[in-house]
């Protein structure tokens, strides 16, 4: 545990600063470190996962561990595919900045801004704080920069390469046929 958490490869880097309701936990390895910034729990054993037992359930069973995980937190693992894993609610999400080919993560903006040259305002960010007092999706007050989605996994190598592992709203098939009748009206 730490107050603030500094990590780079050749790709991603990584800072993080500890909140008052949030710990930081890191396991390396040989070729592969796994840092959970939050409480992940595992639903099936019932217990509070740390980077360590992490990076066993990844290395058994992938990236589909995500089914199996609840709680608040944010997952990077830097391996052979640098991963963003976020809780399924958003709690812990972090920011992204892609530039030069690497990608910066942070839990706060002002580091990342102060990465960012351009530092051009997103419009839009912009208008959704002001008309609903928070920002919708992914985008924030800077175009540049980017917030991590809840219940995704993000591939930090590849822009724009990310899956959900989470909806927090799934429709059965009478709610379906209930909105088509509803549309038709």
């Amino acid at each position: 545990m730490t107050d603030e958490f500094k990590l780079e490869n050749s790709s991603v880097s990584i800072y993080l600063t500890l909140g008052k309701d949030v710990d930081i936990f890191e396991y390396k390895t040989k070729k592969i470190t796994t840092i959970v910034y939050g409480y992940p729990y595992h639903l099936e054993q019932e217990t509070w996962l740390t980077a360590e037992a992490i990076l066993k359930i990844d290395q058994q069973k992938g990236l589909s561990f995500t089914d199996n995980i609840d709680g608040v937190f944010s997952i990077v693992i830097l391996g052979k595919e640098n991963v963003l894993i976020t809780d399924p609610i958003g709690v812990y999400n972090l920011f992204l900045l892609r530039k030069e080919g690497r990608v910066l993560v942070s839990n706060q903006l002002k580091y990342l801004i102060q990465h960012d040259s351009s530092k051009s305002i997103d419009e839009k960010g912009i208008n959704d704080f002001i008309y609903l007092g928070y920002i919708i999706g992914e985008n924030t007050i800077f175009s540049n920069i980017k917030k991590s989605l809840p219940g995704t996994i993000e591939y930090l190598g590849s822009p724009n390469k990310a899956e959900r592992y989470f909806e927090l709203v799934e429709m059965n098939s009478s709610l379906q046929e209930l909105r088509q009748f509803l549309i038709h009206i």
